[in-house]
């Protein structure tokens, strides 16, 4: 009942050992301790210079890319070699490889290939093997038939060698050859669409600090980039320079003195002058004030960045239309009262939201917090499902939840919101509610509850 494939949502606890995802079993907690073991990625994977969310980004992983684990799991964290350092992923993303042998390596296409951009050749199948040589963009290559994850294994030189199928074409000058004009890094969580246009069909997302290539063709506010070997689509308002440190990982915030309210719809900007905005929110939004005003702004801190907004527009007092929060604080007591299960361990922030929801909306009585999940937010305490009585019914009551929690996102610490198949985020709000693809039943649609994940 959790949301996004996220590899960077925080990661206070690990999953519990031996859950499945897509009938593969995870590497979690004390299953991770052999030194030199082969791991597989089962997503896109942020790679980080320490253990914990706040580490800076050092690279990403593409799903099935293999590295070597090198010590034990550490709080859910697992040390890793890459490209010949030390570095730590979230070992749920992690599962067990087998060492590629004749008889291991599984069966792919074999023949010739050409390669749709220029491409590292490895002695084995993952990041840490060392690099042999670098091939061109359209280099003819042999491929032997055998595959590993996302690695197939060629021949040059007479020898056998590696390199990863997502530059990789069957068809010399095909459309996925496409002339790269730079790169950027996603400064959010950022869907990968299609087409440029509105029928586009959404192919997931990728984690905040993805290093994209650009093509340089821009229309209807979104970006073309080149996508495992494959003209996409990405929001262009999210894109920032490879070298620009205004959205890292692991940056420390000012600390802020209070709590301010918009009086009216603010832009949030990303300096104290200029007049470039990132996106707009709605008024009675509560921000983070630091105290600093410069240029007629006010720096705030809006999901750990340091922002700005026009100062006259603040408010110390909730302006009319927006309905005061009524919050009922842990006060040490059971909280798994009416069915509810898993909410004693939550964190502080997703306590709150429990106490929001039982204050304003009595007709909810069971909520589900912490349990087993292959995604963090659950383990980790960061998610609350509210779970709606007759839903099918009660949709209503459902979309007064989900907005109450999107108008007063900021005071809550709240990071996004989930129900009936939308989405909304705090990185992404001027997107608005987003459609997510269809998981199956109605609970994991999130047509029975309203998932709430916190920071």
């Amino acid at each position: 009942m959790s949301a996004l494939r996220l590899a960077r949502l925080s990661a206070a606890s690990a999953v519990t050992a031996g859950m499945l995802l897509g009938g593969t079993q995870l590497v979690v907690g004390q299953m991770a301790q052999a030194r030199n073991t082969a791991m597989t990625s089962s997503v896109v994977l942020n790679v980080r210079s320490s253990p914990g969310l706040g580490a800076p980004v050092v690279g990403i992983l593409s799903r099935g890319a293999r590295v070597t684990a090198i010590g034990s799991s550490v709080n859910g964290w697992t040390p890793v070699r890459f490209q010949g350092h030390k570095a730590w992923v979230y070992t749920s993303y992690l599962r067990t490889a087998r060492e590629v042998t004749s008889s291991t390596a599984t069966a792919a296409t074999s023949g010739r290939a050409f390669t749709t951009e220029a491409l590292n050749v490895r002695t084995g199948p993952g990041i840490d093997n060392r690099v042999l040589t670098v091939l061109a963009k359209g280099s003819r290559i042999n491929l032997t038939g055998r595959r590993d994850g996302a690695w197939l294994q060629i021949t040059l030189d007479g020898q056998s060698a590696w390199v990863n199928n997502a530059w990789i074409s069957t068809t010399a000058g095909s459309s996925s050859t496409v002339a790269i004009s730079g790169r950027a890094r996603a400064t959010a969580d950022l869907m990968i669409r299609t087409t440029s246009n509105a029928s586009f069909r959404s192919l997931g997302d990728i984690p905040r600090g993805t290093i994209l290539q650009l093509t340089g063709k821009r229309t209807n506010g979104v970006a073309q980039i080149l996508w495992q070997g494959r003209p996409r689509w990405v929001n262009s308002q999210y894109l920032a320079g490879v070298g620009s440190t205004s959205t890292t990982a692991g940056v420390r915030a000012p600390a802020t003195i209070g709590v301010r309210y918009t009086t009216t719809s603010l832009s949030i900007r990303p300096a104290s002058t200029g007049l470039r905005y990132l996106y707009n929110v709605p008024t009675g939004t509560a921000l983070r004030v630091t105290g600093v005003v410069e240029n007629g702004r006010a720096q705030v801190v809006v999901q750990g960045a340091v922002r700005w907004v026009t100062a006259m527009y603040l408010s110390g007092n909730n302006p009319a239309g927006s309905a005061p929060l009524a919050h009922t604080l842990y006060s040490g007591g059971d909280l798994n009262t009416g069915g509810s299960v898993g909410l004693n361990s939550l964190t502080s922030s997703a306590k709150t939201v429990v106490g929001v929801v039982r204050a304003n909306y009595p007709a909810i009585s069971t909520m589900y917090g912490v349990r087993s999940d292959p995604l963090p937010d659950h383990p980790s305490g960061h998610a609350v499902d509210v779970m709606l009585p007759n839903y099918r019914s009660n949709a209503d009551l459902g979309w007064q939840i989900a907005r109450y929690m999107r108008a007063h996102a900021s005071e809550l610490n709240i990071k996004y919101v989930i129900y009936r198949q939308q989405i909304w985020s705090v990185a992404r709000s001027n997107e608005g509610w987003r459609p997510m693809a269809d998981r199956g039943g109605d609970t994991a649609n999130h047509m029975d509850h309203v998932h709430i994940t916190v920071n």
